[in-house]
């Protein structure tokens, strides 16, 4: 899984893509500039 990557942030529970979307897509696109990726890095962290 991840290609033997360590992950730099969690992933969103099933239960908030399938009862809050429309928050979690807002959230994603705010914090994460290249989408819903495992490896992204925090904007504030860069």
């Amino acid at each position: 899984m991840n290609n033997k990557r360590v992950p730099k942030r969690w992933m969103y529970p099933i239960d908030e893509q399938n009862n809050n979307t429309t928050n979690l897509n807002a959230a994603i696109a705010n914090q994460y500039p290249n989408g819903d990726d495992i490896n992204g890095v925090m904007w504030i962290l860069q």
